[in-house]
């Protein structure tokens, strides 16, 4: 009756399932006590006492699951260690062994665990030091390449201020040349107005002297008839003797001869005095004659002087303008030659200027590539940060519920363990019996059962672990690449800024020491464009290291998760 109520005990406390996975050893122990006692429980009996072991599969690609540990190990094989767990169960010294041996492989697994923050702190440092290593030779092959375009471009910028100062020396002298043919044309302007005047002058002179000449030729003609109007008079008066002056120069006279005046009559008298009034005015007028005559020679005189000294500077004018003739057409192929230096110069400007424009070109794009790094640069530091807090938030979230995992099944072991020492009082003062025994003797073969099949979950939730730290080191591993590629592109964004400003400055204070005087204003305006790039100071947050707080707040959660199976087994 015992047995039976033995068995109805255990069948009420565990929904069996048959039993596939028992061991040789128990089926021996099995048919051995049914020969021994017919009382017994028959195979299909223990087979339904016996529970299932749970199939636990493992991933390939573990996923984080926030209770992922206890589905795996407690949630599932709880209810069997409950199962199993009766008012006669008694533990065996070997149990305890394997017990101690489990416990020891979990230390040595926390000690493991404990150990992996320290190798990911080696390998963060080895990875930092490699990572200085490779930023430093890239740094110093970016610095020589960099040196080594600046000095090119230095140079060559050299070369284009020369030609440009050649250049400008040759406008120069190109518009000196052209300022003295303005001169020149100016001047030649002036000598033929200047002789245009002379010339007017000329023909004024020759009018006046033709005038002049017609005027001596009206005198001339008066003085013949005033000579024949006097040798008639002489004639008329035989008796009186008319004496001429001799003051005249170039006119001929005539030497009169004495007539002697005979008065025949007395009469006469009156026609004499007539005659002498006559003559008197007559010699007035011959006076006057040869004075205007006088004045018209000493004209013609200073006339002809005048026309001397003019065709004398109408001569010297000729040889200037003979001279200029000359000057203007050796003028004319210098300034053939100048037009073809200036074509080629011209040519010259137009090819440094398609070279500034590459130049800016190339600034441009590297300015563009800058703000594309740096739009980048925030993208990715936006994008980190919030990863960060996701995970963070989802690590606090795990964490949190396996420290309450940890607090129930702490209290589970509490009061399985109170059960277990009660259970010990009791069957320690319980005499042993032959049926107790061989319920015993089962208890402790399905006990055994059950601790292989404790052995194979631990293996698997062992295996799991493993996984899972595979996993966080994959993590850990993907956030240090992917904090050193961010690193290199702030360095890298740091230098070209840095080389961009020290480009920029040398090549102001270049065109600034090599400008001169005389430049042309759409130069300056050119130069002043291309040089004026917006560059803002840029503050680049350096963060390459992987934060401490995360690895240990892992190492902490992984020692609490494995500590609470510690002590659920």
């Amino acid at each position: 009756m015992s047995n039976c109520i033995i068995y109805k005990r255990h069948e009420n406390k565990t929904n069996m399932a048959p039993t596939n996975n028992i061991p040789h050893t128990l089926k021996q122990s099995l048919l051995a006590n049914k020969k021994q006692d017919p009382l017994c429980i028959d195979y299909h009996m223990l087979a339904d006492i016996l529970p299932k072991p749970p199939e636990l599969p493992v991933p390939n690609e573990p996923n984080f699951i926030p209770n992922e540990l206890y589905d795996l190990t407690i949630g599932k094989y709880h209810n069997g260690m409950k199962r199993c767990i009766d008012v006669y169960s008694q533990t065996d010294i070997t149990e305890l062994f394997e017990l101690n041996e489990l416990k020891n492989k979990l230390n040595n697994l926390i000690l493991l665990i404990n150990e992996y923050p320290k190798q990911i702190n080696q390998i963060k440092n080895t990875l930092n030091y490699q990572m200085k290593l490779i930023i430093e030779e890239i740094s110093l092959n970016i610095y020589e390449i960099m040196k080594s375009r600046i000095d090119n471009l230095s140079k060559s910028y050299d070369k284009s201020i020369e030609h440009i100062r050649g250049s400008c020396r040759t406008q120069l002298a190109n518009t000196i040349s052209v300022l003295n043919g303005l001169l020149n044309t100016a001047k030649r302007h002036d000598g033929t107005l200047i002789e245009n005047s002379l010339r007017k002058r000329v023909v004024e002179l020759e009018t006046v002297l033709q005038q002049n000449e017609l005027d001596m030729k009206c005198l001339q003609e008066k003085f013949k008839e005033l000579e024949d109007k006097y040798d008639s008079l002489n004639l008329e008066m035989p008796n009186i003797v008319i004496s001429r002056s001799s003051s005249v120069e170039l006119i001929p006279t005539r030497a009169i001869p004495p007539v002697s005046v005979v008065l025949v009559h007395e009469d006469k008298s009156v026609q004499v005095d007539s005659f002498d009034k006559k003559k008197e005015s007559l010699e007035k007028e011959i006076k006057s004659l040869l004075e205007q005559i006088e004045v018209l020679k000493s004209a013609l005189s200073a006339v002809q002087s005048q026309v001397r000294s003019l065709i004398e500077q109408r001569d010297q004018s000729e040889q200037k303008v003979n001279g200029l003739n000359n000057q203007l057409n050796d003028f004319k192929t210098n300034y053939v030659k100048l037009e073809k230096q200036l074509l080629d110069k011209t040519n010259e400007l137009t090819m440094y200027k398609q070279k500034v424009t590459s130049a800016e070109s190339r600034l441009n794009e590297m300015l563009a590539s800058m703000n594309n790094l740096r739009s980048e640069k925030i993208k990715l530091e936006n994008d980190y940060a919030n990863n960060r807090d996701s995970e963070m938030l989802q690590l606090k979230q795990q964490l949190d519920d396996l420290s309450k995992n940890k607090e129930r099944l702490e209290h589970e072991c509490d009061s399985l363990r109170n059960e277990l020492a009660r259970l010990n009082q009791k069957s320690k003062v319980l005499e042993p019996t032959t049926e107790i025994s061989s319920a015993s003797a089962l208890r402790e073969q399905a006990l055994i059962a059950e601790i292989i099949r404790l052995r194979r979950d631990l293996n698997r939730l062992q295996e799991a672990s493993e996984s899972r730290i595979r996993c966080l080191k994959n993590r850990l591993q993907a956030i240090s690449e992917e904090a050193f590629k961010r690193h290199t592109l702030e360095l890298k964004v740091s230098q070209l800024h840095t080389a961009a400003l020290k480009y920029a400055n040398e090549f102001d204070q270049l065109i600034s020491s090599n400008k001169p005087h005389n430049y042309i204003s759409e130069d300056k305006t050119k130069c002043k464009e291309a040089h004026l790039f917006p560059l803002p100071p840029i503050a680049l947050p350096i963060s390459n290291k992987v934060p401490h707080q995360n690895t240990v707040e892992l190492g902490n959660s992984l020692r609490s998760t494995l500590s609470s199976i510690v002590h659920t087994n």
